[in-house]
């Protein structure tokens, strides 16, 4: 019994079963793969009050699992699948597999389309494991080392974050073949490669002639194919028939034939492959065909990305989907390898074309990220090919998915084909009858139905139907009336086949085919058997498949279901759809199995188990039909949509948010309820809603999904609102903007329209403050506007940053909206009234150079509009409308508003009139025309700066110049502003040199001080510009003036740690005085180089033997030695001292105060007992107070710290000369040798001797 309403008690939300599955993944080396499906009953769900039986969907599918039929069958070569395997896996971080992609070779390697490419790869184009492993290899020196295990980092190489379309075009046959067009490949290489080159080239023609077979064979010899061509060419002929003779073909030329078999992906123009017992069959007096398809390959080589729309699968006809597939085939492209290295450097390209960019703004998406990037390369020569090509096949399968709003393929490609590079060429294929599609693009246009003005379509018909009958025994044998084929036989009925297909190959194909299978059987030689047209040739394949209407209709809801289904389905997914409406009795799965092998021939399994139509004729012919034609066989769409949305409902709710659009998209379409209503007491459109709402997680996240906020579906959208989604709900855009503000900034009208019926807030603002009519004036949606104003949208509302709704259509030069918006209600109170709106938006205009809109702003205010003053300042940014021209450096504008009565003496909230603004700016040519229009060039703003000033602050040396010799000559450079600043102190300020130079160049004087004291030396220190301090102490700037404060040069720049400074001022020597030494306190950095410029200065005196002064110098840096705050400079300070310390004990030695001298060494030793040059510092202050033995000991220790130093061992032979002399003054009262003593010191000191160098020599 068929489920026709929603029923409470079986509970939308229960889960009929739990399915798991078990996956058994193939060895590495297999391209085979096995899985195991299990599937488990859920006691949770229980829609009636009895146990599963056999004949339940759960029962029935938990048998299944035990069968071997559930487990897809192994995945073999498919040669006519166009698609990649691995693709998604090349996007994500994984293992480094070993694979050769497009390395450096000398010919061209073709591979499948299904090979992967998610491997990684070195600079060199060589596989990262390998090139590790090799690397690994060399940095091991021995076959020891080899055997020890080694651990190092996993290499993971960068990665293209783009998952390209894995495309797959389903056939009847595993090895088809491909006949003739060679003709049309050779037109469409004189078209694009000619001298009269085209941007590309549209292929049209009638259903089944082969336009996506033509595209198949392309993208098959191109670098993403396996090239295992299947068309005919010389070679294969002689292979065939050994021997060849001559024939006229449709009054043409002679041609002989050759044929192979294919791998060619083409349901249209294929048949069966070749056999060895065929070919003898294979009368070589009648072909003689001439292929080499030398153009095909040319075309396919410049292949660098490829799209197939597919009404069956929805997202081959996106926009969004497109742009991202498109992008990801281009990085894989061997020629465009650079725009795979640029995505990789710069990962916001990569952002730019992810998917949640490509479905916010596509347009974006393909320019920033694909041709612009493509151009950018060919200018720079990193790509170096002189064409490449995209191929797009049936642009008219993707108006099936038409959108509510946004473009379809073929639009957008109308939109943006213009802006492809020259290089960069389209070759795309449309139906005859939807050709207007590509009428507004630059392609060359080839017809496929051409038949009488074209004799090559006729002979590939001709030459497709006889090679069947010469290479398929039963077709021949069923074509020969006597039991010999004789030539004119064959000829008269390839000619009429020919004639009847009208170009069609699938008609001649399918046959051919019945033909072969003995379903049609020609008895004489009119042949009035064979059926007339396509549609005939499908009813003939139902009514021999289907002896019964019975027989059909168990099979029709499998057709239904495919028919209605958005995209392709598994076995398991049909299965389940199709028992979703079943409440009490199931299809067993066995049975279900063979209704799905009774289709087997039209329903055609893809690589990734799921289920396509074998061609869109097909797929048409079961939804409508001419009005001539016979509705039998006929399907029904809505069951379709109603078994697919019971399925969704029953088995996967709760629904997340695309599901939930999904769920309504079918049940819309399902439309169960339109005679039951009034049966059951309710509207059919409340109960949708309530079956909605049974069955999503949650209908408001649902409606402001990112594909339906910005290419909203406006009746699915209903639904959902009628089912208690919220028409506020915010989105994650546009600074988590509500669902009203997105569809106001895209402009969708009937969007909106809904929202406002459903009562949403027209003065909600997003994170950002900005309400539905900001977005909607900002993008100038007129229609939007009015809507909105009729449900009472607040016109004076402001966003976060106090721009109200006229501000953003001023600065987007929205005319038509600022027109709407000023004849709005402004009297109501808000955060800004008429008159500050229209003066903010006549400066929004000016500061972006909108002259049409300045103008109208203007016109209002000559009509005396509101008291509108365009001399006054805004309240938004301060400016008058002539300063913020000025700013940006507008010339038209300015001369408009001069001319329109604008005051050039007018000053902005800054007090910064016109001519000081252009100054600002650095456009010297505005400052040329307000002096020419009588500004004093002696304007000043109210801090008494000048213009002179201004461009000495800005750096702006071009217009310094202009005003020097305008007039402004001595006294301008003397003059100061209000803080006593010249133009030469506000030039050092900010650091400009050239400024500096051309100012003192004209007479500027060096040694000014401003109110402060403080010279432009001074503030140079204070900006910290090495150069320009350089630059001023060369000219002659004193160095020790002293400011106001008590601050010199020196102070300033230590005061602002600019280190640079500091260093040129103590190299010209300056003095450290009190505040140098309080500036420098908590700056480490500072305070090392001014106790290394005490020790060097100290250093120098020594030289020069003033011991004293030197002596000052060392003591006065231990002085100012800091206690703390070191920092990280702990050991340079540690060093520092130790070396002043060092150097103060060798001053008092050297002036014979050696007690100091020792103590000096002593607290040396202490604070670095390692240090040799401490020990040997207080050996020779000991030995000079002749204290022999105590110096002895230090050399000692010196010597075993330091045992190379040759120093250390002369003085100590000295020293113990020197105590060997004491001694024997003082043996009568010691009595005690020092002769063991030196021995046993000799004897210490060799040992250390021989230790390895340590120390350099004192």
């Amino acid at each position: 019994m068929m489920m026709i309403r929603c029923q409470s008690e079986h509970s939308m939300r229960g889960k009929m079963f739990v399915i798991t599955c078990l996956q058994n993944e193939a060895s590495s080396g297999s391209d085979k793969y096995g899985s195991n499906l299990q599937m488990t009953y859920n006691p949770s769900f229980k829609p009636f009050s009895r146990d599963p039986s056999s004949e339940s969907v759960v029962s029935l599918m938990s048998v299944a699992s035990t069968t071997n039929s559930v487990s897809p069958p192994s995945t073999a070569n498919r040669p006519h699948s166009i698609t990649k395997e691995g693709v998604y896996e090349a996007t994500q971080q994984g293992p480094v597999e070993e694979l050769q992609l497009f390395g450096k070779r000398k010919s061209s390697i073709r591979r499948s389309a299904r090979a992967s490419f998610g491997r990684g790869y070195d600079g060199k184009g060589r596989p990262f494991q390998r090139h590790i492993q090799r690397l690994l290899l060399q940095s091991r020196g021995s076959r020891e080392q080899l055997n020890r295990p080694v651990r190092f980092a996993p290499v993971k190489p960068p990665q293209i974050q783009l998952t390209p379309i894995n495309f797959e075009v389903p056939h009847q046959e595993k090895v088809p073949l491909f006949v003739g067009r060679e003709w049309l490949y050779k037109e469409v290489e004189k078209e694009l490669y000619g001298e009269a080159s085209h941007r590309g080239i549209v292929v049209t023609g009638g259903v089944g002639c082969g336009k996506t077979s033509i595209v198949e064979q392309l993208v098959d010899q191109s670098c993403f194919g396996e090239g295992k061509c299947g068309f005919l060419e010389n070679k294969d002929l002689c292979q065939v028939t050994g021997a060849s003779k001559s024939r006229q073909l449709g009054g043409s030329g002679n041609s002989s034939l050759s044929g192979s078999v294919n791998n060619s992906p083409s349901g249209t123009l294929s048949s069966n492959g070749l056999s060895s017992s065929q070919s003898s069959y294979l009368a070589a007096s009648t072909l003689s065909l001439s292929f080499t398809y030398d153009a095909l390959r040319t075309i396919a080589s410049d292949v660098v990305a490829f799209h197939f729309c597919q009404a069956d699968n929805n997202i081959t006809c996106m926009v969004p989907e497109y742009v991202h597939s498109t992008a990801a085939y281009l990085s894989q492209a061997p020629q465009l390898s650079a725009y795979r290295d640029l995505l990789i450097q710069e990962p916001h390209l990569q952002n730019i074309l992810s998917m949640r960019e490509c479905i916010q703004d596509p347009a974006r998406s393909f320019v920033k990220g694909v041709l612009e990037p493509l151009h950018k390369l060919h200018q720079d020569g990193k790509i170096t090919v002189e064409n490449c090509i995209i191929l797009i096949d049936s642009l008219n399968e993707a108006e099936f998915h038409k959108p509510d709003y946004g473009d379809t393929i073929a639009s957008f490609l109308t939109k943006h084909i213009n802006k492809f590079p020259s290089w960069l060429k389209v070759i795309c294929t449309v139906r005859t009858s939807l050709q207007d599609l590509t009428k507004m693009m630059p392609l060359h246009k080839i017809s496929l139905d051409k038949i009488a003005s074209n004799e090559h379509i006729n002979r590939d018909l001709q030459d497709y139907i006889n090679y069947r009958i010469n290479t398929t025994l039963d077709v021949k044998n069923n074509v020969a009336l006597n039991g010999k084929l004789e030539s004119t036989t064959q000829m008269k009925f390839s000619s009429h086949l020919s004639a009847l297909s009208r170009g069609c190959f699938l008609y001649c194909k399918l046959t051919l085919d019945l033909i072969e299978q003995g379903r049609i059987v020609l008895k004489s030689s009119n042949y009035k058997i064979l059926p007339q047209n396509m549609a005939e040739v499908f009813l003939l394949h139902f009514n021999l498949k289907f002896p019964s209407l019975r027989s059909f209709e168990k099979v029709c809801p499998i057709l239904n279901v495919c028919l209605a289904s958005l995209y392709p389905l598994t076995t398991k997914e049909i299965y389940e759809t199709v028992n979703s409406a079943y409440v009490q009795r199931y299809v067993p799965w066995d049975d279900f199995q063979q209704r799905m092998e009774v289709v087997s021939n039209f329903l055609l399994k893809r690589r990734d188990s799921s289920f396509m139509f074998f061609h869109p004729a097909f797929r048409e012919w079961l939804i409508r039909r001419e009005e001539a034609e016979s509705t039998k066989y006929l399907c029904d769409l809505r069951q379709g949509h109603a078994l697919l949305a019971f399925r969704l409902s029953r088995v996967n709710a709760p629904l997340g948010a695309e599901k939930t659009v999904e769920l309504g998209h079918h049940i819309l379409k399902a439309h169960i309820y339109k005679t039951i209503s009034k049966q059951l007491g309710y509207s059919s459109r409340d109960m949708q809603a309530y079956w909605m709402c049974q069955s999503s997680e949650n209908l408001s996240a649902a409606l402001s999904n990112q594909r339906n906020v910005f290419s909203p579906n406006v009746k699915v959208s209903r639904l959902i609102l009628l089912s208690g989604a919220s028409p506020n709900a915010k989105t994650e855009f546009f600074s988590n903007a509500p669902i009203l503000c997105v569809a106001a900034r895209e402009g969708f009208v009937d969007m909106v329209s809904l929202l406002l019926e459903f009562h949403a807030k027209v003065d909600v603002p997003g994170d950002d403050g900005m309400t539905p009519l900001c977005h909607a004036a900002a993008k100038g949606h007129s229609e939007v506007i009015r809507m909105l104003f009729a449900k009472r949208a607040k016109v004076t509302h402001t966003d976060n940053a106090g721009q109200c709704p006229l501000v953003h259509a001023a600065i987007n030069c929205q005319l038509d909206a600022v027109s709407m918006l000023l004849q709005c209600d402004w009297t109501k109170e808000g955060h800004v009234t008429l008159t500050e709106a229209l003066l903010q938006s006549l400066v929004a205009a000016t500061s972006k150079g909108h002259r049409s809109l300045v103008e109208f702003l203007l016109d209002m205010h000559e009509l005396g509009h509101d008291g509108l003053n365009i001399n006054n300042p805004d309240t938004l940014q301060g400016e008058t409308p002539l300063t913020s021209a000025c700013l940006n450096g507008n010339r038209e504008i300015i001369g408009l508003l001069l001319r329109r009565g604008a005051d050039p003496k007018s000053v902005n909230a800054k007090g910064l009139p016109p001519l000081l603004c252009a100054v600002k700016a650095g456009c010297w040519e505005t400052v040329d025309m307000l002096l020419a229009a009588g500004v004093s060039i002696e304007t000043s703003d109210r801090h008494g700066r000048t213009g002179l000033m201004i461009a000495a602050s800005e750096g702006h040396l071009g217009i310094l110049e202009m005003l020097l010799s305008k007039g402004m000559k001595r006294a301008a450079l003397a003059q100061v502003d209000n803080e006593g600043l010249t133009a030469l102190c506000w030039g050092c300020l900010k650091g400009h040199l050239h400024i500096a130079q051309s100012l003192l160049e004209h007479g500027a004087a060096l040694e000014h001080t401003d109110n402060s004291g403080r010279t432009p030396l001074h503030l140079a220190a204070f900006f910290g510009d090495a150069q320009v301090v350089q630059f001023l102490m060369e000219q002659g700037a004193q160095i020790e003036h002293i400011d106001n404060n008590g601050m010199r040069p020196l102070d300033r720049a230590i005061g602002c740690r600019n280190t640079g400074v500091v260093i040129c001022f103590l190299k010209k020597g300056a003095k450290l005085g009190p505040a140098t030494w309080a500036m420098a306190q908590g700056k480490p950095d500072i305070m090392i180089l001014l106790l290394n410029k005490l020790m060097e200065d100290g250093n120098i005196l020594y030289k020069k033997n003033r011991l004293k002064d030197a002596a000052h110098r060392y003591q006065y840096a231990l002085k100012k030695f800091p206690m703390e705050g070191f920092g990280e400079d702990v050991r340079t300070f540690k060093d520092l001292k130790l070396n002043l310390l060092l150097s103060l004990s060798r001053c008092k030695r050297k002036m014979g105060d050696f007690s100091s001298a020792v103590e000096l060494a002593s607290k040396a030793v202490d604070m670095k007992p390692k240090s040799f040059e401490a020990f040997y510092a207080r050996a020779r202050a000991k030995r000079d107070d002749r204290h022999y033995a105590a110096a002895l000991q230090d050399l000692l220790e010196a010597l075993r710290l330091a045992p190379n130093n040759r120093e250390l061992r002369r003085l100590l032979v000295r020293v113990k000369e020197e105590c060997k002399q004491q001694a024997k003054l003082e043996r009568a009262s010691s009595g005690v040798s020092l002769d063991h003593i030196g021995r046993d010191d000799f004897s210490s000191a060799g040992a250390v001797i021989e230790r390895p160098k340590e120390e350099t020599a004192l």
